[in-house]
């Protein structure tokens, strides 16, 4: 099983496509995005993983219109960090900033 993590992507529509050219070249079977999309226009480009798609909000998420709207959309699963998933076998924690992590 092969994961691809991405964060920051901040409306960098060119970055955004070459990602995802990489992961579906790849046959990454699932994304993590760790914050700072920045925009639900960007979050929407996602669309065309040919896998699943998670991930949280970063601080640059926190006030933008339409990003939970696209998730459901898509579903996409995102969440305020720290979302913790299972995952092949292995429990993960996914944040943006450091300043969210508690013992």
């Amino acid at each position: 099983m092969l994961v691809g993590v991405v964060s920051d992507t901040h409306n960098n529509i060119k970055s955004i496509k070459s990602v995802i050219d990489i992961f579906n070249k790849e046959k990454v079977d699932y994304v993590i995005h760790t914050g700072d999309i920045s925009n639900a226009s960007s979050l929407r480009k996602f669309s065309k993983l040919n896998c699943q798609f998670v991930g949280v909000f970063g601080n640059n998420d926190r006030n933008e219109n339409g990003l939970k709207e696209v998730c459901e959309e898509f579903n996409f699963h995102f969440q305020e960090p720290p979302f913790l998933i299972n995952l092949f076998n292995k429990r993960i924690a996914i944040f943006h900033e450091p300043d969210y992590i508690e013992e």
